[in-house]
């Protein structure tokens, strides 16, 4: 018997391959651990930013604001991950902002004139090198840091952290000319020259290293140099210190117009309200270019200047820094020279 019959046709079963039964699992954790991450940077560079805000009042801001270019960079990946939330963005790009201000300032502040170079100084005047070298008062690889300090092609070199037990490492130089201040703490100075030290004073500045010195260099006039260690601004009252120490710069500036080379650890990075007042005042300026990272050595250049080569009415080039076995500061060391007009 024929049957007209409708056969159905066998269910098609869809080819699924299952994930991974911790596949989705892992891979949200991970996303969830980089926003825990950047969350808990961004709090501390948002810390960091808003107390550099209370720099001019508050030692705490003046001890944060010497971070806020690298607060900023901290503020970044959560700007990123949060960039579709205009909420948290719109916060973040503000702190940001906040961040970088101390930063711009830096850059805007007056610098020795770009244009002029060693080679077309030359002419005016003879050019020295200088140099400057913390060499760490507690530097366990203090042989070799003074071998690295004696191998410097420099004319004058101005040090921190130095004692009696390194001048016989230095001795044998090309510096004949030498003043030590010989005396125990960590802020001592000397001064090394390779032209005739024609007279030093040591200036009494409330413990802290501070060397004035003129130096024959066979022009119509000496070359001031002064060589500085200031004090660390570790709590209040260190830093009032160092403010001190920072206006008896000032005061020294003033006394004699002519030419001045400063050479030292001030303690005090460019991107401080103090350092601003401080420039002002004493008519120095940093050379062209970006001021490298001293301190601390080990981040190298990820570090904070503090510390300079300054000059007034000099020539300087830009600034190049070198490593120091076992201090915890980079050196730093340019060509600086008589300007043509400050001749007469």
């Amino acid at each position: 018997m024929t049957t007209n019959e409708s056969i159905a046709a066998p269910p098609v079963i869809a080819d699924v391959h299952p994930q991974h039964p911790h596949g989705g699992g892992s891979q949200t954790a991970a996303t969830a651990l980089r926003a825990r991450a950047a969350l808990l940077l961004a709090s501390g560079c948002a810390f960091v930013a808003l107390a550099g805000v209370a720099a001019p009042w508050l030692w705490l801001g003046e001890l944060a604001v010497h971070w806020s270019g690298h607060a900023a960079l901290g503020l970044l990946p959560a700007l990123v991950l949060w960039r579709r939330r205009p909420r948290y963005a719109v916060v973040l790009a503000l702190l940001t902002m906040v961040a970088v201000i101390p930063g711009i300032r830096s850059l805007l502040e007056p610098r020795l004139p770009a244009g002029e170079t060693r080679e077309t100084a030359a002419t005016a005047a003879l050019p020295i090198t200088v140099a400057f070298a913390n060499a760490n008062d507690f530097n366990r690889e203090r042989t070799q840091a003074m071998q690295t300090i004696a191998a410097l092609t420099a004319d004058v070199v101005g040090l921190a952290e130095v004692s009696a037990k390194d001048r016989p490492l230095l001795a044998v130089t090309r510096w004949p000319f030498q003043h030590w201040e010989d005396r125990a703490g960590t802020l001592s100075v000397a001064l090394l020259s390779a032209y005739p030290i024609i007279s030093t004073t040591l200036h009494e500045a409330n413990g802290a290293g501070m060397l004035e010195a003129a130096i024959d260099l066979g022009q119509e006039h000496p070359l001031r140099v002064i060589v500085a260690h200031l004090h660390s601004p570790k709590d209040v009252t260190t830093e009032t210190l160092r403010n001190g120490q920072l206006q008896m710069l000032v005061d020294l500036a003033a006394v004699d117009r002519r030419p001045l080379l400063l050479l030292g650890d001030l303690n005090i990075s460019s991107s401080s309200p103090q350092w601003r007042t401080f420039i002002r005042g004493s008519g120095l300026r940093r050379a062209p270019g970006l001021s490298p990272a001293t301190w601390p050595a080990v981040l190298g250049p990820g570090g904070i200047g503090i510390d300079h080569l300054l000059a007034r009415d000099l020539g300087l080039t830009a600034v190049q820094p070198f490593p120091i076995p076992g201090s915890d500061h980079r050196g730093l060391r340019a060509t600086a020279w008589l300007r043509p007009r400050d001749k007469d």
